[in-house]
């Protein structure tokens, strides 16, 4: 497993995230409006590498691109005193967004990359009602922002 954190950011950066679709970018403004004094940097675009089994025939230069193209992106990842969150920015949140959150927080564990508490949020502007009681129940967030 590898983890590539890329660019650390400060809270106040006000540029777009690399990679940050033009839907999730207003819902990321609003949030960061309310709660970017919460954190002391935000990583964003995070890459999750696992552990995967390389085709065969797979010239040596190409296989670090087949990785990165195979690789899970983490949205946002702030930093916190007390840890990281893992935050999933979506517009109309419903089960992929969940789906998305728990597979970065498991692979994020099999090897983190900062020290601390992990947990994980969902960022949106409207949510699947039945959204909230699935991520309460499995210890992670879901805001509207």
């Amino acid at each position: 497993m590898e983890i590539h954190l890329g660019n650390r950011f400060a809270p106040s950066w006000a540029g777009v995230p690399p990679h940050m679709s033009s839907g999730d970018f207003p819902i990321w403004q609003r949030y960061l409006h309310e709660h970017a004094g919460e954190y002391e940097a935000f990583y964003y675009d995070v890459y999750l590498v696992p552990d995967l089994v390389i085709p065969d025939g797979l010239a040596p230069e190409l296989v670090r691109m087949w990785k990165l193209n195979n690789a899970k992106r983490i949205d946002a990842l702030g930093v916190r005193s007390d840890g990281v969150e893992i935050i999933e920015v979506r517009v109309a949140a419903s089960a992929g967004a969940l789906g998305a959150i728990q597979m970065y927080l498991d692979l994020w564990k099999l090897a983190p990359a900062l020290s601390g508490a992990v947990r994980g949020t969902i960022i949106t502007d409207r949510a699947d009602p039945v959204l909230f009681t699935l991520t309460a129940s499995r210890g992670l967030k879901i805001i509207e922002a």
